[in-house]
């Protein structure tokens, strides 16, 4: 092989490697972003087995104090509602929590008011994870913790529906997916129209 036949393949192959060896990081990276997504989706396709304790439909729900974002202590009164409370358990480190965000969100636009969070953190850790989230609804701290005790919150995301009598209409674990929507608008005894 001459010297000029070298160096004519030398110059289209170096490119031609160069875009295989491009290809084949993005490719990673695409397999990458798609392993992350199902990872998130399993642990957020959490299945209730009998030997995890909860709350169930018909269960009273117990009254606590809780600090809102500024501080002050709130007393959340679940025996004197005026109208059904939508109660988003979450947690800071906890991925399916942010994808239940969005339903969340949609709920609390929805039904202004209505729509809690209760946060299995300090107000430190919730403002790092969910500072780049739009969080539309209130996120209590808890004066103490019995109160995940009280309502056997062991797993988040969790959302129950705390009915006007005090009672729990229904609880479900995971982010919620469209028919635990449909529930909760059935539940909420009043029309849900979609705001944006």
């Amino acid at each position: 092989m001459r010297d000029s036949d070298t160096g004519e393949v030398a110059r289209w192959a170096l490119p031609v490697l160069c875009l295989i060896m491009a290809g084949v990081l993005f490719y990673l990276a695409y397999q990458n972003v798609q392993l992350k997504k199902q990872l998130v989706e399993v642990t957020g396709r959490l299945h209730v087995s009998k030997d995890v304790p909860t709350v169930r439909s018909g269960d009273i729900a117990a009254p606590f104090a809780a600090f809102l974002p500024d501080g002050q202590e709130f007393e959340v009164r679940t025996d004197s509602l005026s109208a059904p409370l939508i109660l988003a358990w979450l947690s800071y480190d906890c991925e399916p929590c942010l994808i239940a965000l969005d339903r969340w969100n949609l709920l609390a636009d929805n039904y202004p008011g209505q729509v809690w969070g209760i946060a299995k953190s300090s107000w430190d850790e919730i403002d790092t994870s969910l500072s780049d989230q739009d969080v539309r609804f209130p996120i209590l701290i808890p004066i103490s913790d019995t109160v995940f005790s009280q309502y056997q919150i062991s797993i988040t995301p969790q959302t129950m529906v705390v009915l006007e009598d005090g009672t729990i209409g229904s609880v479900w674990h995971g982010p919620l997916n469209e028919e635990a929507s449909n529930r909760i608008m059935e539940l909420m005894q009043q029309p849900f129209v979609e705001r944006r």
